[in-house]
């Protein structure tokens, strides 16, 4: 098993390399794992770890994964501390103690909201909001959505990955202006590069050895007739933000996430008592599992 993991990311690193025309500058990476003992989550990030209480939110903002985000929801609505805005969103904030008022100004752009109050000011003009900003843990928190459309970003929601009811909920926001190099049709096609040209060959042995299945001819028109048991999809399945989420088998958690301006591939996946997954590219443990 280690030769063909060693194996897997030797084949992953070339067929990379080959498809991306930049370094990896995003960074999507992370593992939430169910607790055995309660029922919380541990959230592995790329700089660390933390225990979550459900519902897990996965904030990326520019294809980032944000690991202090600490986002909550009430009312439907994703509110995330002030620091978030910004720091991730480059915006100027101001604190106004004596009103317990926020001015963020962003380009030409200036909000200012009140604490408490269901109303967001939004150059000069007021609009009301579903959820006020308050203060939790000392913290002011801000609801995402109004600030980041206001300032011109795209926000996604997704609520229930892999088709099921999940506690994991992602949100992404996006403001990157130049034009997107991939589209979705050719994502979809790396993805399926990815799995028949790199993931199966090299599992090849170990299929061969442990199951008795030969892969050595299996491609995406015939996988549904094969050993492996698998209705081929490879079709996009969500948006998220910086990338194109595709799925690859029917009923399966075998999906990869590819990056609209590189084409760099993130694997996908969800198996045991890991709810949700994004591995760095050339990793492929989750989809491996599935055959474990």
């Amino acid at each position: 098993m280690k030769n063909q993991i060693i194996r897997l990311i030797t084949l992953a690193s070339i067929f990379t390399t080959m498809i991306c025309s930049s370094v990896f500058a995003a960074n999507p990476v992370v593992s939430v794992m169910l607790n055995g003992y309660d029922n919380n989550y541990t959230v592995e990030y790329s700089d660390g770890s933390k225990e979550v209480a459900p519902p897990v939110i996965l904030l990326f903002v520019n294809g980032d994964i944000i690991s202090d985000a600490d986002a909550v929801i009430k009312n439907d609505t994703t509110l995330v501390p002030l620091r978030v805005v910004s720091n991730k969103l480059d915006a100027d904030v101001t604190w106004y103690e004596a009103t317990k008022t926020v001015g963020i100004t962003k380009g030409n752009s200036y909000i200012q909201m009140e604490i408490g109050d269901p109303y967001i000011t939004i150059d000069g003009i007021q609009w009301k909001i579903s959820q006020a900003p308050e203060i939790i843990n000392s913290s002011t928190y801000v609801p995402l959505r109004a600030i980041a459309t206001a300032f011109g970003a795209e926000v996604g929601y997704i609520g229930d990955f892999f088709d099921y009811k999940s506690d994991v909920k992602i949100v992404t926001v996006q403001d990157r202006k130049e034009p997107v190099q991939i589209s979705d049709r050719e994502a979809a096609e790396i993805a399926i590069n990815t799995y028949f040209d790199v993931f199966l060959p090299g599992m090849a042995d170990y299929l061969w050895e442990n199951h008795n299945i030969d892969v050595s001819n299996i491609n995406k028109d015939n996988i549904q007739y094969s050993d492996l048991g698998k209705t081929y999809f490879g079709k996009y399945y969500a948006d998220f933000g910086q990338y194109y989420c595709i799925e690859l088998f029917e009923l399966s958690s075998e999906y990869m996430l590819v990056d609209k301006y590189d084409g760099t591939c993130y694997p996908v996946s969800g198996y045991s008592m890991v709810e949700f997954q994004i591995e760095p590219p050339g990793y492929f443990n989750g989809w491996s599992w599935y055959y474990q």
